[in-house]
């Protein structure tokens, strides 16, 4: 199991960012100090890991590969990288009711 997902993931700059398999997201979320996502029924839900940092900042030092220029911002991971991104929570909660 961990054999396929290093493979899986070596292309992809930051593995820690991504979810265990392809049944769960995980979850970054900058900025949105104001509504906790971790009480979002909808969110916690299909989301299993969730990593909240305070402010834009942070996150282009942290990750300047993924190109970040707003905050809130919302990007949603599967097994593999990015699947979605959003500035909006309600949004990023559509998207993954579609899921």
């Amino acid at each position: 199991k961990s054999v396929t997902k290093t493979e899986t993931n070596a292309t992809f700059p930051y593995p820690n960012l991504l979810s265990e398999n392809e049944q769960s997201y995980s979850l970054l979320v900058v900025g949105d100090n104001d509504n906790p996502i971790e009480k979002n029924k909808k969110i916690i839900g299909k989301v299993v890991d969730i990593l909240s940092l305070p402010e834009l900042k942070m996150a282009k030092t942290a990750y300047p590969e993924l190109n970040i220029k707003t905050e809130p911002a919302y990007i949603l991971f599967d097994h593999s990288g990015v699947i979605h991104q959003s500035k909006d929570v309600k949004e990023l909660t559509t998207y993954l009711e579609q899921k």
